[in-house]
């Protein structure tokens, strides 16, 4: 999560304690705490601390969270594991970390909603490259780019990578983010545009004129969107899909391969999938915002 802002007023929870270091939520959620002692109102600080950090990257690892807050590794495994147990974070041993969850939505108005997308995102990515063996990856807009805040590299024997989270990648030449610029609406794609810096620009200059128009147009027609054939590596290929909420695009979704023996029939499988699971990932997100209002 980005952007969360400082968590302040009263901490509410459905769980019938919060062990915070002492503080408990009263039935009803009133917010009135029992009075704490010095000791346990710094545990709650130092909880409150963990979660910021969090807050600052997809995952985190223990010594990152250790490098930020300066507190012992031991308290922090056990911070973590109440935060867990809690509901407001998450450990994937495929990322190495731990990350926020969807529940942090109930203490900051500064949750935007991309890692909702990311999280509702998640279940189908792995259950793609379970099915499919590739690696799937989804992306979100990041200024004049989409950066990846989800792979599953680490569950696929067959990736033509060896790391793609946090990458950042061209709205013009990548699957994933021509897959947001091409289905994105109109007014956003003429901003999109003017905001590309020197590299776009540059990439643009060296391909024959309306490029740019009909890779677009040829990934509204097919629905879905292709790596550039002459962006590297060239011996792999991604299509991807995006994720749609309303009229805008919340996020993209593709799948990577080995170009060599993957036939046309095989992309159409790969196109149907990759569109079965951005539709159930718009369920999900929708099912998670309903959760949050409510």
């Amino acid at each position: 999560m980005t952007g969360m802002q400082p968590l302040s007023g009263r901490l509410q929870s459905s769980h019938p304690a919060l062990s915070l270091g002492g503080v408990t939520n009263i039935p009803g959620g009133t917010g009135t705490a029992q009075p704490a002692s010095s000791s346990n109102i710094q545990a709650v600080s130092r909880a409150f601390a963990v979660l910021e950090a969090l807050n600052r990257r997809a995952w985190s690892t223990i010594g990152q969270l250790h490098q930020d807050t300066g507190l012992p590794k031991p308290t922090l495994v056990r911070m973590l594991h109440t935060l867990i147990q809690s509901g407001y974070a998450a450990k994937d041993p495929r990322q190495n970390g731990y990350c926020v969850t969807v529940r942090v939505q109930s203490l900051s108005c500064g949750f935007h909603g991309d890692p909702l997308v990311v999280e509702a995102a998640r279940p189908g990515a792995i259950a793609l490259t379970r099915d499919l063996h590739w690696p799937s990856g989804v992306a979100i807009l990041d200024g004049d780019a989409v950066r990846i805040r989800f792979s599953t590299i680490y569950d696929s024997s067959n990736s033509p990578f060896h790391a793609t989270l946090n990458m950042r990648l061209s709205l013009f030449s990548s699957a994933l983010g021509m897959a947001y610029y091409a289905f994105c609406p109109e007014s956003e794609r003429r901003m999109l545009r003017k905001m590309v810096g020197d590299t776009e620009d540059a990439l643009l200059k060296g391909r024959e004129k309306g490029w740019l128009e009909w890779r677009v147009q040829r990934a509204r027609e097919q629905g879905y969107a292709e790596r550039d054939p002459g962006t590297e590596p060239r011996n792999s290929g991604t299509i991807a899909v995006p994720i749609m909420k309303g009229d805008r695009v919340a996020a993209t979704i593709g799948l990577t391969f080995f170009r060599r023996g993957v036939q046309e029939d095989d992309t159409v499988r790969y196109v149907a999938a990759l569109r079965r699971t951005a539709l159930a990932i718009e369920h999900q997100m929708a099912s998670f915002e309903a959760v949050g209002a409510s």
